[in-house]
């Protein structure tokens, strides 16, 4: 867990130093960028992004950076982006939208600039663009399959698309001439006047992160997130619609690579999308059952405590109703069964054998009138009883865990990662059929 006094800035620099003495003069630039250069680092999940470029980039650099990369993982420089000066040259085409936002957002850690002086040709972040919000679009339409009936999944989407949306409407802005903010809420904000999306909305949507504690509508959510994505679209589309000389607009025609960009990046989008929630579901289910094994030996401490009051309450009924033998030899059953359980499923059965067996016995009692008024019995009564309440109360809160752990288990789509990973259900603890009335202890 990452504290508050985490100085992304002190770490970005621990980690230029550290591949200084790994690359040497080989390292000509490094730039801070993302958060932690727009000022909207967060603690609890932002990482350091820095840029590194070295005059050569090859076998023998790589190797020598592996000494650092230890390093940047504690400085959160967990992906760092490593470029040789001619391998950022002939890539503009290719990223042009994450060099613009490097170039918008950056602060210059060590030697040159190379960020700053950078030009992008229009047509070309232009269709970056608009491939970066195709692919959210297209794993946005998984989302309204797959995650709008279950919790949490609208929230998990919309953090996980919401940077790659901020970075295109930013883009988007760029194209337009203006100038490109450095908070998404200012982002937000700017597309709401010039392409006429929901701003409220919007802002919601690029700002879901710092929302943890409220409640998201799934089909909401994925709604205003469909429509502000096609907004976007059309804006983007716009933008590239040349004209004939009448000024209308002319059928353009769709290149082949690009459509092939595109669903790739989809299909991409979608293999990280589920990774995400397969790997949230089965982090969350072993969550739960943590749960479920303390809130059991919360229940056996319980019925360990009855357990061992039974057999001085069974020689005390003994002194008064030694003809009883049925009831005494039932309960004795129930008690070597405990003993040998081994599974949770094995003991639970067995103590509602012991409850069933102990409810005749106290419905016995009420023959004894002496051993009823004995100070010993009543001694042992009000010990178990206590023990009966507290059971009870502990018995209730597994259940719960347990109800809540199955529901888990069985729902789709959780229920196939649950499935792949082996997750089984867990028993209930219920009061046997014939001691749910006589368990009160009540004499």
């Amino acid at each position: 867990m990452w504290t508050d006094r985490f100085d992304p800035h002190r770490a970005a620099h621990r980690a230029v130093d550290v591949a200084r003495r790994a690359a040497g003069e080989k390292l000509r630039g490094a730039t801070l960028y993302g958060s932690a250069a727009a000022g909207e680092f967060h603690p609890a999940y932002s990482d350091v992004n820095v840029a590194f470029v070295f005059s050569v980039l090859g076998a023998a650099e790589l190797s020598a950076l592996g000494q650092a990369y230890p390093v940047w993982r504690r400085c959160r420089v967990v992906k760092p982006l490593l470029l040789s000066e001619d391998t950022l040259r002939r890539s503009l085409d290719a990223y042009p939208l994450e060099y613009l936002l490097i170039r918008e957002r950056r602060v210059t850690l060590h030697g040159a600039d190379y960020f700053g002086p950078l030009e992008f040709d229009r047509e070309a972040l232009r269709l970056e663009v608009e491939r970066v919000l195709r692919a959210q679009e297209l794993g946005l339409a998984l989302s309204y399959v797959a995650l709008a009936g279950t919790r949490g999944g609208a929230r998990h989407w919309a953090i996980q698309a919401s940077n790659a949306i901020a970075a295109s409407a930013s883009g988007l802005l760029h194209l337009t001439g203006e100038p490109m903010p450095r908070e998404k809420r200012a982002v937000a904000e700017r597309c709401a006047a010039l392409f006429g999306v929901d701003g409220p909305a919007f802002t919601r949507l690029l700002t879901i992160r710092d929302r943890k504690r409220e409640r998201v509508d799934a089909v909401l959510l994925l709604d205003s997130a469909l429509k502000i994505l096609n907004q976007l679209l059309d804006s983007a589309e716009r933008m590239a619609a040349p004209t004939n000389e009448r000024g209308c607009p002319m059928a353009s025609r769709s290149n082949p690579w690009i459509v092939a960009g595109l669903v790739v990046g989809a299909l991409l989008l979608i293999v990280l999308f589920v990774a995400g929630y397969v790997r949230s579901t089965y982090n969350e289910l072993v969550s739960q059952q943590e749960q479920i094994k303390t809130a059991w030996a919360q229940v056996e401490n319980q019925l360990q405590r009855r357990y061992d009051l039974i057999p001085n309450l069974v020689e005390t009924v003994k002194g008064y109703a030694k003809q009883e033998t049925t009831i005494f030899t039932a309960i004795a059953d129930a008690r070597a069964r405990i003993g040998s359980a081994q599974t949770v499923g094995q003991k639970i059965a067995a103590n509602q054998q012991l409850e069933s067996a102990l409810s005749r016995l106290l419905v016995v009692v009420e023959n004894y009138p002496a051993l009823k008024s004995s100070e010993n019995f009543m001694r042992l009564q009000d010990e178990l009883a206590g023990t009966e309440n507290r059971l009870a109360v502990e018995r209730m809160r597994y259940n719960e865990i347990v109800r809540a752990y199955n529901t888990r288990v069985r729902q789709f789509p959780s229920n196939l990662v649950a499935s792949a990973f082996n997750f089984e259900l867990h028993p209930l603890f219920e009061a046997a059929a014939t001691a749910k009335t006589a368990p009160s202890v009540k004499f």
